[in-house]
């Protein structure tokens, strides 16, 4: 009897070279993962490793691996017929390059002015947020600005500077209360107030200040550029008491004697005209055609060239 057996056919595989490195790989530090590669001929595959010997397996059958760890990695060529690896492991590297070292930073500056924004690193290329390429910027608008720079090995960092205006005081209005002369402005900031361009004060009133012209002095307290205005304190008291005890018998207006040419005149609450005086102090005892006039609420009048000042006082009795 005859039997015709199966055919075997027996391939003898060749143990391969190690894998050819396309190279160490370095990347930038803020770049999640490197590719490292190698080649291999036609029929033959890759195994990564982290050990040259033994170790964990990493990646197979892939002539890349994908990695966001630095170190040396190793890649095994391993024929696609049968098992037989390469007799030894193709180190490849993966580092990482830092980044240019920059700080955000918040600057003030004041209103009507520029300032200069610095990269503050050298030896990189500069991208500005306003199109710029230099070092440094000079610039005149409060917000927000970003720098990158890159370095020789293209790695690339960006700096954000704010920039906050510090504004110039407006005055809005000036006010005398008795003794007492108070500032307000329309705008907020921490300022400073003087009368004299010396002496400041942070509080926006000036309490117990004679009569008279003066020149409020209005800054931030940064330096910035003084705003100034001139201004007529009168002191003009709330209420007199013409008893005869020799204490505030008269009502007075203080601070007009600054002045050479004024005319002030006084009035009931129905705009009748009860005193006047040119270029004069008034002192107003609280009569009329020597009549005691009732307690009550009175009225003034300053003119002064073309300014006329308006304000009132009680009589008490």
């Amino acid at each position: 009897c005859n039997v015709i057996s199966e055919v075997f056919e027996i391939i003898l595989v060749p143990t391969p070279a190690p894998p050819n490195s396309i190279g160490n790989l370095t990347i930038c530090e803020n770049i999640e993962n490197g590719i490292l590669a190698v080649t291999v001929p036609i029929g033959v595959t890759v195994n990564w490793y982290d050990a040259p010997v033994g170790g964990n397996l990493l990646e197979s059958n892939n002539s890349t691996l994908t990695i966001g760890t630095a170190g040396t990695y190793y890649a095994e060529a391993v024929p696609l017929l049968a098992n037989c690896p390469s007799y030894t492991r193709t180190p490849v590297t993966l580092g990482f390059n830092p980044l240019p070292l920059v700080a955000d930073e918040t600057i003030f500056f004041c209103e009507n002015t520029t300032v200069t924004l610095e990269a503050t690193i050298a030896n990189v290329s500069y991208l500005w947020s306003t199109g710029e390429s230099t070092p440094n910027i000079t610039v005149s608008q409060p917000g927000i600005y970003t720098v990158t720079v890159t370095d020789s090995n293209a790695c690339s960092s960006t700096r954000t500077i704010t920039l906050n205006q510090i504004d110039v005081p407006s005055i809005e209005e000036i006010s005398s209360d008795e003794y007492d002369i108070t500032v307000v402005t329309s705008n907020m900031g921490a300022y400073e107030y003087s009368l004299d361009g010396f002496t400041y004060q942070d509080e926006p009133v000036f309490r117990n200040i004679v009569g008279g012209s003066y020149t409020v002095y209005v800054r931030n307290n940064s330096n910035c550029d003084v705003v100034t205005q001139e201004y007529i304190h009168f002191v003009s008291p709330k209420f007199f008491t013409p008893n005869g005890d020799g204490f505030n018998d008269t009502y007075e207006i203080g601070g007009i004697e600054s002045f050479t040419t004024y005319e002030i005149a006084d009035f009931d609450r129905y705009g009748k005209l009860l005193e006047q005086v040119v270029n004069t102090p008034l002192r107003w005892d609280g009569t009329f055609n020597n009549k005691p006039l009732p307690s009550a609420d009175y009225w003034y009048t300053i003119k002064i060239d073309e300014e006329l000042i308006k304000g009132h006082f009680t009589l008490k009795r």
